[in-house]
């Protein structure tokens, strides 16, 4: 069984340093001191729903996904946005310093809810672009999470972005298989593609497109509106089923671009990152230093050479950096704000405190894909070519994070806010692209501890772990089709692949593998690009 780690400052930094597809169980802290002493829920097998007094004792699940934030963005962990709600979660929970994603959305997505490594969910990189092997549609001999939950007994809903559905078949005609509501969530409100405009979004109600709300005052944002559906919903539950637990999965647009938040939130960060993103990286790394959340011998890895040092910039590349930060921090910290709504419905309703809460925070690294001048035209910028210019954005700057732009900040601010380590989202072969936050807790369980937990674990690790807490027996066979086995485990067991799973790609997306060579994560898709992959352990941060 895996021991809590402290995170002391004799803690080497080679003990950061692992295979990537290596999976630890979360599940291990089941059994550890931090706990309140009491057992899992009794096993109970998926084929059969608990009695009801039973599904009374079981815990509510509730999985909370951000989206494109960098290890140390939140000031949860040492970076400079305000967290309020994951802070909270910190102080009654646990911390894990050393939990990981695939660098890319879908890829995690399909191994958060699956309990499996995304390459054999058929999930390589995202569900738009489509490579030999890869359809984007989970076998079903690998049924998610929420279908198993749902066979025990659970209610369950998600709220937010999906990004998990073949593009082909997100119609008014389906198939409705490979959407949520087929793959075992009772009802989703959100979206299905990989970004939308958090003021204009293209909206679905379980499988019908919806028009968004209007608000009786202020302005529509889809963070709040998801927020809104889902206390909805679970104000329902507690209404009609109090004695039936639940599992709500909670993916918030937040902080992916567009960069999308009212003024009063971007104008809480005036002035804050005029210093640019070299001092911001020193500053947040001697403050991770002092939290615990990286060993005191660390050494901060150095800026990338294709990223410009802060004082070599113009006054005007300052201005405009700067702000695009501002609006990215106020668009997180209200991404969060959300959650802290969310959390207090949560708290208040049936069996609140026998309540597991995971707080992912980003489904991978910080996203660079607005290369060095940020945009305001999305990725049009960067696929396309479409001009984006410093002094194009300057003109309109006050307006960025407003409906009218698709708006993006520099990749400086992504390498800033994924230190202490290297490269960002898209990049798997550093940690700056798959190195996630994440807080845990179940007040009825665990108690809250301030050291970080440092074991290796990741994305896959969830799923198992969410059984093991329910006490449910993973079924041999769901509608009549065996199962494969998880690649994520629920105690502290370590199993490595012997090879890597590719070896080679045309193009710099995200793979399972190490690139034998420093490649940055922005700048033109498709510039066919050759990658070799090495066997063995990743040797650097």
């Amino acid at each position: 069984m895996m021991t809590m780690l402290t995170g002391s400052g004799e803690t080497r930094l080679k003990r950061y340093v692992r295979p990537l597809a290596v999976g630890v169980a979360l599940g291990a802290l089941l059994s550890t001191p931090v706990l309140a002493g009491t057992a899992p829920a009794p096993p109970v097998a998926a084929s059969q729903s608990a009695p009801a007094e039973r599904q009374s004792a079981r815990p509510n699940i509730v999985v909370i996904l951000l989206d494109d934030v960098g290890f140390a963005a939140s000031a949860t962990f040492g970076g400079a946005v305000r967290t309020p709600a994951l802070d909270g979660l910190a102080v009654s929970g646990i911390t894990y310093n050393r939990f990981h994603t695939t660098s890319v959305c879908s890829p995690t997505r399909a191994a958060l809810l699956t309990g499996r490594n995304a390459h054999r969910v058929g999930v390589g990189t995202v569900i738009e672009y489509p490579y030999p092997g890869y359809d984007w549609a989970w076998p079903k001999s690998t049924v998610s999470v929420a279908r198993v939950l749902l066979d025990n007994g659970y209610s369950t809903a998600a709220f937010g972005k999906w990004h998990n559905t073949p593009s082909a078949e997100i119609s008014p005609v389906g198939p409705f298989d490979r959407w949520p509501t087929g793959l075992g969530f009772q009802h989703f409100y959100g979206f299905m593609q990989g970004e939308d405009s958090q003021w204009e979004p293209l909206l679905y109600r379980d499988t019908t497109a919806v028009d968004a709300p209007k608000p009786a005052k202020g302005d529509y944002h889809f963070g709040t509106d998801i927020t809104n559906e889902a206390i909805g919903w679970l104000q329902t539950q507690a209404s009609l089923a109090p004695d039936k637990p639940y599992f709500l999965y909670y993916a918030a647009g937040g902080a992916h671009a567009p960069h999308h938040v009212g003024q009063e939130w971007i104008d809480k960060y005036r002035g804050r990152f005029d210093s640019g993103w070299d001092a911001y990286r020193e500053e947040v790394f001697a403050r991770q230093k002092r939290m615990g959340l990286i060993p005191r011998d660390t050494v901060l890895t150095p800026r990338p050479a294709e990223l410009p040092a802060w004082n070599t910039l113009s006054a005007d590349q300052k201005r405009l950096y700067a702000r695009q930060m501002e609006v990215f921090a106020g668009f997180l910290e209200h991404t969060d704000h959300e959650i802290g709504r969310l959390l207090n419905r949560v708290r208040q309703g049936p069996n609140g405190k026998n309540t597991l809460v995971f707080y992912i925070v980003g489904d991978n690294g910080a996203s660079a894909e607005g290369a060095i001048d940020g945009s305001d035209v999305g990725l049009a910028n960067i696929i396309y070519g479409l001009p984006s210019t410093v002094g194009e954005q300057l003109s309109h700057v006050d307006q960025l994070g407003s409906k009218l732009y698709d708006n993006h900040y520099s990749a400086g601010w992504a390498w800033a806010t994924g230190t202490p380590f290297r490269w960002m989202k898209r990049v798997a072969s550093f940690f700056g692209g798959t190195r996630n936050p994440l807080v845990i807790s179940w007040p009825d369980r665990i108690k809250g501890d301030a050291r970080p937990r440092n074991q290796f674990a990741a994305a896959n690790d969830i799923a198992p772990t969410i059984y093991e807490a329910a006490g449910i027996r993973f079924p041999d066979a769901v509608d009549g089709v065996a199962q494969q086995p998880f690649d994520g485990v629920r105690r502290g067991r370590a199993v490595a692949p012997p090879h890597p799973i590719f070896r080679g790609i045309r193009e710099p997306r995200h793979l399972s593998g190490w690139l034998d060579r420093d490649r940055p994560a922005f700048g033109a898709v498709g510039s066919g690009v050759q990658a070799r992959f090495l066997e063995g352990s990743l040797g650097t941060l």
